[in-house]
């Protein structure tokens, strides 16, 4: 039995409505209501990087703090250039 284009498109809207929430990105709004362990792993996740580096930070500026001045100068700022690379690399 053939069907009519009205009949053909209601059966594509219905397989589109179907598989519309395997295409959701962790992006969109609905991803939360669809995959909520994943979108908590990844609010986890990003909780933890930012407190890292936060820390990172904290450190950064104690190090800066403690050599800034006098004979350690030009040394700290290439451990802190070297630090950046390494970083960057990773």
């Amino acid at each position: 039995m053939k069907l009519t284009p009205r009949q053909q498109a209601a059966k594509n809207r219905h397989i589109q409505r179907k598989y519309a929430k395997d295409l959701i990105q962790p992006s969109h709004s609905l991803f939360r209501r669809y995959y909520p362990k994943q979108y908590d792993s990844m609010e986890k996740t990003e909780y933890d990087l930012e407190i890292k580096k936060k820390q990172k930070k904290k450190e950064k500026d104690e190090f800066f703090k403690k050599y800034k001045t006098g004979v350690h100068s030009q040394q700290m700022r290439n451990t802190l250039k070297l630090e950046e690379q390494l970083d960057g690399k990773k």
